[in-house]
């Protein structure tokens, strides 16, 4: 088992009428997945991580680069990476569902609904994603 981390990354395209028929990376940044211990048998976890690493276009003050004002979300997709944590490479990807997002009012934060091909137990256990800052629910 290999100690692993979660990445949010946004890939864009803008097609291949401008030369550019693959996707590239746009930008990569940390996530983290929410889920209740009791239901770990669960296939589905909201991931939360940055908006302006989903979208960027939507920070253009942030990114000091003209051609993404061209950039639209019928550009980018976003993916979900397990990737291990001393070598960087990814061992799992997950495309996440613009449809399934949840984008904060004030915050840059957006979340996703992700459905996992095993349960989040499984997942947390052969990535070894858990640590002792794990989110436990409220006893009351």
């Amino acid at each position: 088992m290999r100690r692993s981390v979660l990445s949010l990354t946004s890939w864009f395209s803008m097609g291949a009428d401008h030369g550019m028929p693959n996707y590239e990376v746009l930008a990569r940044a940390s996530a983290a997945l929410f889920y209740s211990p009791s239901v770990s048998a669960v296939k589905k976890v909201n991931v939360v991580g940055s908006l302006h690493v989903a979208y960027p276009f939507l920070y253009p003050q942030y990114y000091n680069n003209e051609w993404l004002q061209h950039v639209t979300p019928e550009h980018v997709k976003c993916t979900l990476e397990i990737r291990d944590l001393s070598t960087g490479e990814a061992q799992i990807e997950y495309m996440l569902n613009p449809a399934k997002t949840y984008v904060h009012g004030t915050r840059d934060l957006i979340a996703f609904e992700v459905e996992l091909d095993k349960s989040i137990k499984d997942v947390v256990e052969v990535f070894d994603l858990a640590d002792e800052h794990e989110f436990v629910e409220n006893e009351e």
